[in-house]
């Protein structure tokens, strides 16, 4: 889209060596997933199915069997994550500082209390 080509594709050339070729993504991925990998099952949050469709194409339609999707765009508290943003001086757009700023965002829904 225009958006990505005019905002999110110039982030990435901030470090070459962040760049790679989409044949060279399986791999890279793969690798960082084991490193980071800390049990059983990895959870992946996203705030667009964008952001699923375009990992699970990363896989060819098949992730790895530990890793689970979870959308949480409803448990983010934009407030909270414009703060993130102006607070730490982070550009948005940019997957490592957009994911930090998610988590500090992040809120679960609070469940109603049921008295008897």
């Amino acid at each position: 889209s225009p958006f990505v080509q005019e905002v999110v594709i110039p982030l990435l050339h901030q470090d070459s060596a962040d760049y790679c070729q989409f044949d060279e993504l399986y791999v890279r991925v793969l690798n960082w997933l084991t490193v980071v990998r800390t049990g059983i099952e990895m959870v992946i949050c996203f705030d667009s199915h964008y952001d699923e469709t375009l990992f699970r194409t990363i896989f060819d339609g098949y992730p790895p069997q530990f890793v689970r999707f979870r959308n949480v765009d409803d448990n983010i508290n934009e407030f909270l994550r414009h703060e993130f943003h102006v607070k730490n001086m982070l550009p948005e757009h940019h997957a490592l500082n957009d994911a930090m700023a998610m988590r500090y965002a992040f809120r679960e829904p609070m469940h109603k209390t049921t008295y008897s």
